[in-house]
């Protein structure tokens, strides 16, 4: 099996841990920051982690003459090699990097179509808060700095909750979060974890904001039925900070849920040295084999 596959393999084994964790285990608790942390950094952790060595850290004690003949390299790879003939796991690579290339240039072009709507829009002031007028009948939306909106779509109420709510994405930089999950599907594309991992930023963000906007004083009932509201509209952008997501139900639900005891933010550390620990197992097994078959070999050779 090539290094390409052994990696992707463990990488996508972490994603689909990560994510259970966060489902079995976190998704409930009002801890909404600490879920944001949490998945972002189970991203970014599932990515790295099969790209270190822990074997490195666990036999520091050994001496340098030892750690000399182990990692004695091997002259007869320096000879000529041939080309590898063609095996399953070229074919496979090939269908890896085709499917790398269709999601990243579908990523690609949900930012031209999100690029060009930006374009058909005005800049404007409304209720003291800079925006970009629609013409098209589009669920309200923020991407990074930009909110957008269509206010002949939405009463003045509404359309308040819904410049307050945007405004919240933008100040804490939900966009980057959520372009962060694009990236990770790009190129774990073939696993269902990675799209799992996308569907909990996007939804543990507008958990987060949904209690910024109760805890900045927005009145529950009429805040809720905005919700509702705004969910006639025909089209959202796929790339952006909605205000109406598709798991309204979760949301409204979440915004009723009694706050989490203080005693579960125990659960973070728990399941995130369960996890780690897990998953560094892996490369620990991996580079203890490759050890020992080297050890072998530099003994083959003083024969």
């Amino acid at each position: 099996m090539s290094e390409l596959f052994l990696y992707l393999i463990k990488a996508n084994i972490a994603l689909c841990l990560f994510y259970l964790a966060y489902r079995l285990g976190l998704r409930r608790l009002t801890f909404y920051t600490l879920n944001r942390y949490f998945l972002l950094s189970g991203i970014v952790f599932s990515s790295l982690f099969p790209l270190v060595n822990v074997n490195d850290f666990v036999n520091r004690h050994e001496t340098l003459a030892q750690q000399a003949v182990i990692y004695l390299p091997d002259l007869q790879l320096l000879q000529a090699v041939e080309p590898e003939p063609f095996s399953i796991w070229a074919f496979m690579g090939w269908i890896f990097w085709a499917g790398v290339a269709v999601m990243a240039l579908r990523l690609v072009l949900q930012l031209i179509s999100l690029l060009f709507l930006h374009r058909k829009t005005r800049s404007a002031h409304i209720l003291d808060r800079k925006v970009r007028l629609m013409p098209a009948s589009m669920n309200p939306f923020s991407f990074f700095r930009h909110i957008y909106v269509n206010p002949s779509l939405h009463g003045p109420e509404e359309l308040k909750a819904i410049l307050q709510h945007e405004a919240i994405h933008v100040k804490e930089w939900h966009s980057a979060d959520v372009l962060m999950s694009e990236l990770n599907q790009v190129f774990y594309w073939f696993n269902p974890g990675a799209w799992l991992m996308k569907t909990a930023v996007k939804e543990n963000l507008e958990f987060l904001t949904d209690r910024t906007m109760l805890r900045m004083g927005a009145d529950r009932k009429a805040y809720q039925y905005s919700l509702v509201q705004v969910s006639a509209a025909q089209y959202a952008a796929g790339i952006a900070n909605n205000f109406n997501f598709s798991h309204l139900k979760n949301r409204i639900k979440m915004m009723n849920k009694r706050k989490s005891s203080r005693l579960h933010i125990t659960r973070y550390a728990i399941l995130g040295c369960v996890v780690c620990g897990a998953l560094l197992s892996l490369n620990f097994t991996t580079s203890t084999r490759r050890g020992e078959g080297c050890c072998e070999r530099c003994e083959a050779r003083d024969r």
